[in-house]
């Protein structure tokens, strides 16, 4: 049986609220990747996760860049570390242990919010 990794759960920012998406600004995260590049992630009020090209393209009229340095830009980026870097390839239960390991307290409490 093969073991999913958890990029196979990985998706598109579930639209909700299209209407509320498309008539306000989407608030941005740029970041430092594991191969020394720059990721940005980003997020709009009426999608749940982040939203991929096509979404932002689609539901984003304005972005707002969080500043690098500011604290959640470095809660991401501390995020995309330990995912990308550390714990990556791990099936996902062995994944979660592994971000619980490396985030603490911050990853705990988003995975009991999330039932796990």
């Amino acid at each position: 049986m093969k073991v999913p990794k958890v990029l196979d759960y990985a998706l598109d920012g579930v639209v909700v609220n299209p209407e509320v998406a498309r008539n306000t600004a989407c608030t941005c995260y740029t970041f430092k990747t594991a191969k020394g590049g720059m990721g940005r992630l980003c997020f709009s009020k009426g999608i749940i996760g982040a939203l991929t090209e096509d979404q932002i393209k689609q539901y984003c009229p304005v972005t707002v860049d969080v500043d690098r340095g500011s604290p959640l830009s470095e809660r991401v980026e501390k995020f995309s570390r330990a995912a990308h870097e550390v714990c990556a390839g791990k099936p996902l239960p062995e994944f979660l242990e592994c971000m619980s390991r490396e985030l603490g307290g911050e990853f705990k409490a988003a995975m009991l919010l999330e039932g796990y």
